[in-house]
């Protein structure tokens, strides 16, 4: 596969004309669109935004507001889309992990390995794989885990049951770091997974970060977010 890389040039036009990189293959009736938008890659089904480079804002208000590992962590991402998540700790965090990417779109996968994981200092291992699948299978710990699985806007239910919870729970080392992002579409949902969530991490706690919630399996010191 041929890698893309883009011009100064190229980059600087995109914040005043965006170019369209990649269109076909529809999610729930819905095509998936590439984009170099702000110098940066967008992956998107209309409004619903998959990746945004550093723009991604709920992950990278989220790193801002917990205790990252130190570089070397062992880390692993459900959800891996253009690959947001490395892009924002290699940028503004200098956090270099060796991540092992869950991704169960093919066509988002040849995505990010054409245009987006090549540019990354951080080693990256990509699996086609359902998260489902992946975590019943699963017998390694990670020390770093982020959870950006969306099915048409929300967090599949299979996601939010006990069972896969606890899989995220053995999967983290002693003192690993989960982050779980969970979109706001429905309070009663979220306030009954998110005891479920309490029950599994009973030092729980969540990020209000306006459209979106972040759960995280152990507090900041000193912070005071959402209990």
């Amino acid at each position: 596969m041929n890698i893309v890389t883009f011009t100064k040039l190229e980059k600087i036009w995109s914040y005043i004309w965006p170019a369209l990189l990649f269109k076909g293959k529809e999610v729930e009736g819905k095509p998936l669109e590439l984009h170099l938008s702000k110098g940066r890659l967008l992956l998107q089904v209309e409004d619903a935004i998959y990746s945004y480079d550093d723009l991604y804002h709920v992950f990278k208000k989220a790193f801002e507001m917990v205790d990252l590992p130190a570089s070397g962590a062992k880390s692993l991402i459900l959800g891996y889309g253009l690959g947001s998540i490395p892009y924002i700790l290699e940028r503004h965090h200098q956090r270099i992990y060796p991540f092992t990417g869950v991704e169960y779109d093919h066509t988002i996968i040849s995505l990010a390995q054409k245009y987006a994981t090549p540019r990354l200092t951080s080693p990256v291992g990509l699996l086609h794989v359902d998260a489902l699948v992946f975590m019943d299978r699963n017998r390694q710990q990670y020390d770093f885990i982020c959870v950006d699985i969306f099915h048409g806007g929300r967090v599949p239910a299979f996601a939010k049951e006990t069972d896969f919870l606890e899989q995220l729970s053995d999967s983290l080392t002693p003192k690993g770091l989960l982050l779980f992002n969970y979109m706001k579409t429905d309070e009663a949902d979220f306030t009954t997974f998110y005891q479920r969530f309490l029950d599994v991490f009973p030092e729980g706690q969540y990020l209000d970060l306006g459209s979106n919630y972040v759960l995280v399996n152990r507090p900041k010191k000193g912070s005071n977010i959402q209990k």
